[in-house]
């Protein structure tokens, strides 16, 4: 049974391999899942950091909203996604603003409602949202239009506002 008073006292230079060796494992496994040692966009994004606990962070969010636009149908590979954006941002009509906004769009929905739904914290959803904005960026490929990320006291005004409305229709 593992009791942190048997433990053996670490250097601090122990507990910094120590770490290191599991951000690099998350990073391996999660590289894996995503393709990342395949796909140029996620190499091109992850070489721009050097602490490997930012890389190991950046790429689990990364996974994560990768696997919710998958199951939104949304998704093939890391690459794909940056050359639909270019396309959605620089192919599309000049007024076509929804089709511009598509990817921007989705990481509204990933961080402002799919996140907070599963009870994500304002600073979680801001790491995410950081990262996957971060993503585009480092690609050469921006978002179009602004992206922000709703507060959760906005969230239960705007849930509140909409009860309101549900019971006034019904009753």
């Amino acid at each position: 049974m593992f009791s942190p008073w048997r433990m053996p006292l670490l250097t601090v230079e122990e507990r910094m391999n120590y770490a290191d060796r599991r951000n690099e494992r998350i990073l391996r496994n999660v590289l894996a899942r995503i393709g990342g040692e395949e796909s140029e966009s996620v190499a091109r994004f992850l070489s721009r950091y050097g602490n490997i606990r930012t890389k190991s962070s950046y790429a689990v969010h990364l996974d994560l909203y990768f696997r919710w636009l998958k199951d939104k149908g949304n998704f093939r590979t890391p690459d794909q996604l940056i050359l639909d954006n270019l396309a959605c941002v620089f192919k599309s009509d000049a007024m076509d603003v929804k089709t511009k906004r598509r990817h921007t769009d989705w990481l509204g929905e990933y961080v402002n409602a799919y996140l907070l739904e599963e009870g994500r914290s304002e600073s979680k959803r801001r790491a995410a949202s950081a990262a996957i904005c971060e993503f585009y960026k480092k690609n050469d490929s921006r978002l179009f239009g602004d992206f922000s990320v709703a507060s959760f006291l906005r969230y239960l005004d705007v849930a509140a506002r909409n009860m309101r409305q549900a019971r006034s229709k019904a009753g």
